[in-house]
């Protein structure tokens, strides 16, 4: 039988988190699909729970295998998978019940070759990030994704983080695109243990000719505890797996015409300073300082703009217990749907009380357009601070 999608859960030692991610999949709208589930050389009990799941229901296959890597788990799943689409899942996230039913429909409605969905980063039932892509949602066609997806999709210089974020699970691809820019991928027998999805998903991109975004979130994708770091930072060899993911995704952007070296260059220089927490220097580099010799402590404030100064100044103050942010506002709300504070249209000030304005631009010509166009709505020039 042949299924329309898919769905490649990767095991390793995880049998805490086991059965809550394959029911998520399991208990699916979508029905018409396949289950491959890869141990990859887990110690645990992981291997006698794959095993009985896949005795109860006959849309699962497992594959167990010595232990090898994320790459080649994924890769093994892939090729022998029988759907038209396929997708991924690691064996300690979970889905919403709606996921593959929802972005299945979407993505056969226009025939597209990839469709993209935000995530939920999940520490706990209290501490959950909603993101998406940094891009707007809608249908991209070949020439849309040359001229709105490649030029930020590795790196978008004005939000400082992937313009595509760079997870395989929150995403769905066709399969015989997907295993052959695997395959090209593990014929190089580069080694990654940092950066594994975008040495995937990126060059995948680059081969299609039309792709979906939506906002909506519906994977859960599981985040270690404060206090622990990631194993790829503890890992001695972290540099040399950094340089080998340069090396690869720069042979394949070779000679593009987007801008795709530079930006995999700035994500480069990002990571190499990541290491600096492996040796708790966690120091944080403030390129815009809040203008706290402005605003008076317990202040309750607006933020106007929500660019690279807002977010700086939004994350600044949520370390801090120094004053409120009652309101976060932009000219263009409508693209910030990713924010962790709901951004608002700059209409929304009039209808909230606060103590102070702060203008989140570096740019002093246009804070001296923006101060000038409130004080004509009749706010007082004392309260805008820039």
């Amino acid at each position: 039988m042949r299924w329309m999608l898919s769905v490649i859960i990767t095991v390793y030692n995880v049998e805490k988190y086991l059965e809550q991610c394959i029911e998520s999949v399991l208990n699916q709208n979508y029905k018409d699909l396949e289950i491959i589930i890869v141990n990859d050389g887990s110690q645990d009990n992981s291997k006698m729970l794959c095993n009985q799941f896949a005795s109860k229901d006959s849309r699962i296959r497992v594959i167990h295998k010595e232990n090898e890597g994320v790459i080649m788990a994924r890769y093994d799943g892939v090729r022998i998978a029988k759907g038209a689409y396929v997708t991924f899942v690691d064996g300690d996230d979970w889905i919403k019940v709606d996921m593959y039913e929802q972005l299945m429909q979407k993505l056969m409605n226009y025939d597209a070759e990839m469709i993209a969905s935000g995530i939920i980063r999940y520490h706990s039932q209290d501490e959950k990030k909603l993101e998406s892509n940094n891009v707007e949602a809608g249908y991209y066609d070949s020439l849309q994704i040359n001229n709105r997806i490649l030029p930020k999709m590795l790196w978008d210089f004005n939000e400082q983080s992937h313009g595509i974020d760079p997870s395989l699970s929150n995403k769905i691809f066709v399969k015989e695109k997907i295993y052959e820019t695997m395959k090209q991928l593990i014929q190089k027998n580069y080694i990654f243990h940092y950066g594994e999805d975008m040495a995937i998903l990126y060059p995948y991109i680059l081969k299609i000719k039309s792709l979906i975004i939506v906002d909506e979130q519906y994977y859960f994708h599981r985040q270690r505890e404060r206090n622990i770091l990631a194993s790829y930072l503890a890992d001695l060899e972290y540099f040399e797996k950094l340089f080998n993911l340069y090396q690869y995704l720069r042979e394949v952007f070779s000679g593009d015409s987007h801008g795709l070296e530079k930006q995999l260059e700035y994500f480069y220089m990002y990571s190499v300073d990541l290491r600096k927490k492996y040796y708790n220097d966690v120091a944080e580099k403030i390129k815009y300082m809040f203008p706290f010799d402005k605003v008076s402590k317990g202040s309750r404030v607006i933020l106007y703009g929500a660019g690279l100064v807002g977010t700086s100044y939004y994350n600044q103050l949520q370390k801090i217990n120094y004053c409120k942010i009652v309101l976060w506002v932009d000219r263009n709300s409508h693209i910030y749907k990713n924010k962790l504070y709901e951004v608002k249209d700059v209409t929304d000030i009039f209808n909230e009380k606060y103590d102070y304005i702060v203008l989140c631009t570096s740019a002093k010509n246009i804070s001296s357009q923006i101060k000038e166009d409130l004080t004509k709505k009749g706010i007082n020039e004392t309260k805008i601070v820039y």
